[in-house]
């Protein structure tokens, strides 16, 4: 006896195949949402001046990033900032999030600029607000790493280009945090 699909076995599994078809892309991958923070450390300091606008400086990830209870970025990955120019002050620099690797994989990334970032670490994503205020406090002293940097009208960190006597550097071990403008899809 020869098998022959009929119409109505095709029309009865039609709902099903395409459940299927619109599921199964998204199984396995796990998704970090935009809005997210991203705490980095720089690992190499950054010459604040407009011929370096557009390259990447090396950073790790401060502390682990939680999406849903579960660790979507460790602590240590390897990350990229990217020095741009200021939108709002065209004499002026700040940075965003370039790429984040996980899992031995990296993803590009779309941030809001550079903030103020923490030592915090409350077993969740977040920026405290106390230290962002602390950290706040210590730019307008130009005291600490981020030395210079003011901040900017929506919060972000701002850097003139020069500091008086020559380029204004962004020290190793500056720590800065980045809040996702786009979801990260890792697979």
């Amino acid at each position: 006896m020869e098998f022959k699909p009929s119409a109505r076995l095709f029309s009865a599994l039609a709902p099903l195949l395409i459940a299927l078809s619109l599921v199964a892309p998204s199984f396995g991958q796990v998704k970090i949402p935009s809005g997210t923070n991203i705490p980095v450390t720089l690992d190499e300091d950054i010459t604040v001046k407009s011929d370096n606008f557009g390259k990447t400086y090396r950073a790790k990830v401060t502390r682990p990033v939680v999406v849903n209870g579960k660790v979507a970025i460790e602590k240590d990955s390897e990350a990229r900032v990217k020095l741009i120019q200021d939108k709002q002050n065209k004499d002026k620099a700040t940075m965003r999030l370039d790429s984040v690797r996980i899992d031995g994989h990296e993803y590009p990334t779309s941030s809001d600029v550079a903030r103020p970032g923490t030592d915090e670490d409350k077993g969740k994503n977040h920026t405290g607000t106390g230290a962002a205020v602390g950290a706040g406090v210590g730019l307008l002293t130009g005291s600490g790493l981020i030395k210079g940097a003011a901040l900017g009208a929506g919060g972000g960190l701002i850097w003139n280009m020069t500091d008086g006597g020559g380029d204004r550097k962004v020290k190793s071990g500056a720590k800065l945090d980045f809040k996702l403008t786009e979801a990260i899809v890792k697979r």
